[in-house]
């Protein structure tokens, strides 16, 4: 199988199996290796025949989730594949192996990546190998065998009522008090409070009917509310 990028920026692949061919023409790369394994296995070939890199089913995972997980969720898992080194992200899934990603675990935790972001980055790899896994893109899935990064126990301490009131009165503007005051008495989530509108404001109650999200692929959007709407 080979993939290709046009000069239109699509991405186009080619299946050969003896002596038959496919092709077609996609949006994305990971789109590409998707279909192209379909059409390799209708052809009567088997997945192994694909290469792919870490990076590109981390990229695959990190799309599909932005169709079905939390805006706030898709987007942190998003961030921690954008900072993942070059050289992890270009080397063969079917290469990587237990002891490969334990060592990266280490690795980025030398770097000065918290125990919370290198959890972030054992989430990221597992849900990528499962769903390439899933798809065919690979046949080989080593997070099985990785021990998750530990993360030491934290105590939490959130501030009791004096202190919120302390914080409110603040020397701050007062949208940012009106926005604390909000975030204090009704429990909104930040995209919640930001989405706002004065049409949801009657007389006494306030409405909380949407949120915004911010994905690269999308930019800033509307979303539903993650319980639904409340009042």
């Amino acid at each position: 199988m080979h993939v290709e990028q046009t000069d239109s920026g699509t991405w186009r692949v080619q299946v050969r199996h003896r002596g038959r061919r496919a092709s077609g023409t996609f949006a994305t790369k990971n789109e590409a290796l998707r279909r192209g394994a379909g059409m390799l296995v209708e052809l009567g070939g088997s997945p192994t025949a694909i290469t792919a890199t870490l990076g590109d089913i981390i990229a695959d995972h990190c799309d599909d989730l932005e169709h079905h997980r939390s805006a706030t969720y898709s987007s942190d898992i998003a961030r921690v594949a954008d900072r993942l080194p070059a050289e992890v992200k270009t080397m063969a899934t079917e290469r990587v192996t237990a002891a490969t990603i334990e060592a990266t675990y280490r690795r980025l935790e030398r770097d000065g990546w918290t125990p919370h972001r290198v959890r972030r980055v054992h989430e990221l790899l597992h849900g990528a190998y499962k769903r390439a896994t899933r798809l065919g893109v690979v046949t080989v899935n080593p997070m099985g065998s990785v021990r998750p990064p530990r993360i030491p126990d934290t105590d939490v301490r959130p501030p009791d009522a004096a202190q919120v009131a302390r914080i409110i009165a603040a020397p701050v503007r007062p949208l940012e008090r009106l926005v604390l005051h909000l975030a204090a008495t009704t429990g909104a989530r930040r995209g919640e409070l930001v989405a706002l509108q004065w049409a949801d404001l009657d007389g006494v109650s306030l409405a909380i009917r949407r949120s915004l999200a911010y994905t690269k692929r999308a930019g800033v959007h509307e979303r539903p509310t993650k319980t639904g709407r409340r009042g």
